[in-house]
């Protein structure tokens, strides 16, 4: 049996270094992850041929947390992976202010999406 929080935390610490050299603001382009019902910068994460398993694993718990201080509703059972990943990766584009607060546009999206995927 996997043991998923523990396999999230080991891959947080994986992707540590790549994550944190990750602080450039890029466009501002964004979509939709429908594994964390989240929303996902186009300059969060490394090209494609770079990212791994690690990747989905570490990042899904945090990407859902952050969904839900944009929707207002922090999840608690996710928010230890948060705090790891900013120890971490603190200087991770994805920490920055404007993307991790409450937003009425970011969570209309998410809502938005959130239903579209759950009727398909």
């Amino acid at each position: 049996m996997t043991d998923y929080k523990q396999k999230s935390i080991e891959s947080l610490r994986l992707i540590a270094n790549g994550m944190n050299s990750l602080n450039t603001v890029g466009e501002g382009a964004y979509s939709f992850d429908a594994m964390s019902a989240s929303i996902i910068w186009d300059d969060e994460l490394p090209p494609l041929h770079l990212r791994g398993s690690a990747h989905s694993w570490g990042l899904r718990p945090v990407l859902g947390y952050r969904a839900s201080l944009i929707l207002g509703t922090p999840d608690r059972t996710l928010e230890e992976f948060w705090l790891l990943a900013k120890q971490l990766f603190p200087d991770w584009v994805g920490f920055r202010p404007e993307r991790c607060a409450r937003s009425p546009e970011l969570a209309a999206f998410l809502e938005r999406e959130t239903a579209h995927v759950a009727s398909h």
